[in-house]
């Protein structure tokens, strides 16, 4: 039993003649009763009683026939909304909070002027969160830093950025030059809360060296550890894009500490599934942020 089979049995029903229904669905009549066969062996038992020119339903007809249109114009809706959702223009963007904050509203911009009657949703959240929502399908795209261990995801770089240590110009860390990763250990630290990428890394690079890194402040806010810089609670570790405003208008409040030995350059990616259907809005979005369609 087919959708096809239910279709003409239910024009059958409605026309009151299978050469009627034939002719309503631009088939030929052998054709229709062929179908109404099929589908009478197929539920074991007569649908039609064959008296002359009328078809009455039988008792079995009769039951099928309001659940046949139910099933019938409920396929009939999920096309409709299917052909309605491949045209709409929909794009759910994650993006970590260097991005949120410094890159994304750009992207955003370009976006819009090409799709201004688009729907697009963003997400502003740690790097590990993203992810947590890309596999649940909850984003089309995320941009955040680099990340590791993600095997089933394709990561495409688009902006290079660097971790950055700051601090107030009279913090003792200043006395000797550049500093080292275990004079920068042994600091009160400010850091970005677990699951942050700017504090994985960070906290990766230094154990590498074999330096554990215990935050004296931890924080979701990097403007709560810049102020805290700036009143000497100690040293910040952030994000340059993140910090850069503040240490360009305030150089007598905060100031960049040079750190030896310690690679604190990251790439920014776009994120996506490498099973993903790269749609008319993640491809734009991608020509936007990689210069390039995917």
């Amino acid at each position: 039993m087919t959708l096809r089979h239910l279709r003409i049995f239910c024009a059958v029903c409605q026309h009151g003649s299978m050469s009627a229904a034939a002719q309503a669905l631009f088939m030929t009549q052998p054709s229709v009763s062929q179908a109404i066969r099929e589908l009478e062996a197929h539920c074991g038992t007569p649908l039609f009683e064959r008296l002359g020119k009328r078809l009455p339903l039988t008792p079995a007809g009769e039951a099928l026939y309001p659940r046949a249109c139910a099933m019938l114009d409920e396929f009939d809706d999920l096309e409709r909304d299917l052909a309605q959702s491949g045209q709409r223009q929909q794009l759910r963007i994650g993006a970590n909070l260097t991005v949120g904050n410094a890159l994304l509203q750009r992207y955003l911009n370009r976006l819009e002027a090409l799709y201004p009657h688009a729907e697009i949703q963003v997400y502003v959240s740690r790097s590990s969160e993203l992810m947590e929502r890309l596999e649940r399908n909850q984003l089309d795209l995320a941009l955040t830093e680099q990340l590791g261990g993600w095997p089933d995801y394709l990561q495409y770089p688009f902006h290079e950025d660097r971790i950055v240590a700051v601090a107030h110009p009279e913090h003792p860390i200043f006395r000797s030059l550049p500093a080292t990763a275990a004079q920068l250990a042994g600091q009160r630290l400010l850091l970005r809360e677990r699951g942050a990428g700017v504090r994985e890394q960070f906290e990766r690079l230094m154990a590498q060296g074999g330096y554990a890194c215990r935050p004296y402040w931890e924080s979701i806010s990097n403007t709560v550890l810049i102020h805290a810089a700036e009143r000497q609670e100690g040293v910040a570790v952030l994000a340059w894009e993140l910090v850069r405003e503040a240490l360009e208008s305030s150089p007598d409040r905060l100031r960049e500490v040079p750190v030896t030995g310690l690679d604190f350059h990251r790439q920014l990616v776009l994120v996506l599934h490498r099973k993903k259907y790269r749609s008319v809005m993640i491809q734009a979005m991608a020509e936007i942020v990689l210069g390039r369609r995917l």
